[in-house]
């Protein structure tokens, strides 16, 4: 973790820890269908237009908003590591809260990149807000519309995942694994960590939009994870990959492999 030791520049040009992008991360997602699922459960689904995180949400980002905010996190460990690592060990709740105060900070902040502030602001149109990602929207994502097994494409390559077979066992920093890359330009969409979402698999085709509003948009931010263990090609490091312990299925979420996940936008 020597990057962080010294500054990992990628993330130390705003208050909030956000990647030092135009549009501080958020990576557009183009509307059109795509192939979702796998085997017998394949099918295609048609989404909006919407924006997801191009890396897992991290340490720094999570520890910037229990300061700024003064929350304390249920499990402190959560804090714990490196500042570019995923964050995990983080409920579905502070996940959903960590994005309502993201949301107002980036309405408000005259350090928010103006484009970004007027779209979460519903200057010209309609309104957008930090959500955590449906089942569908973090999919699309991380796989792109070609209905690819790995992000990458349908072959294995352990050089592009923090899985098992590399025998790293535990977090790394995010974008350590650059070829892994979705077709969309994010990163750690497998392996690395488990990704937390806004609704459940079950409820994935109603509720794949939550509408909150006839003009309101949705940005998907990063969705924290629910473990930070490295996944192996042969279990579930597919991007149509789920798993849902008894504690998430209980909070009416669902997990997919990587990190956290970002924003969405639609006309409603």
């Amino acid at each position: 973790m020597a990057l962080d030791r010294v500054g990992d520049v990628r993330f130390e040009n705003n208050p909030w820890k956000l990647p030092d992008e135009e549009m501080l991360g958020f990576v557009r997602i183009p509307a059109g269908p795509f192939r979702m699922g796998e085997g017998k459960e394949e099918h295609e689904v048609t989404l909006p237009e919407y924006y997801l995180g191009r890396y897992p949400a991290t340490v720094g980002q999570f520890r910037a908003y229990c300061e700024t905010g003064k929350v304390r996190p249920q499990n402190p460990n959560a804090l714990q590591g490196a500042s570019n690592l995923p964050v995990a060990g983080v409920s579905w709740n502070e996940a959903v809260e960590y994005c309502k105060w993201l949301t107002e900070e980036l309405q408000a902040s005259e350090r928010t990149p103006t484009g970004l502030r007027r779209m979460l602001n519903g200057e010209g149109g309609a309104k957008w807000r930090v959500t955590l990602p449906s089942e569908a929207e973090w999919e699309k994502a991380a796989r792109g519309a070609d209905g690819r097994k790995w992000p990458w494409g349908n072959e294995w390559d352990t050089g592009r995942a923090n899985s098992v077979e590399t025998g790293i066992m535990e977090r790394t920093a995010v974008g350590c694994f650059y070829e892994g890359r979705s077709p969309y330009g994010l990163e750690e969409m497998s392996g690395n960590v488990w990704s937390g979402l806004g609704v459940s698999w079950a409820n994935t085709q109603t509720r794949m939009i939550q509408k909150v509003g006839k003009q309101e948009k949705r940005l998907q931010a990063t969705s924290p994870a629910w473990c930070a263990a490295a996944r192996s090609s042969m279990d579930r490091g597919s991007c149509a990959a789920r798993f849902a312990p008894a504690a998430v299925r209980s909070s009416a979420a669902s997990a997919s492999v990587s990190g956290w996940c970002c924003p969405h936008s639609s006309d409603l």
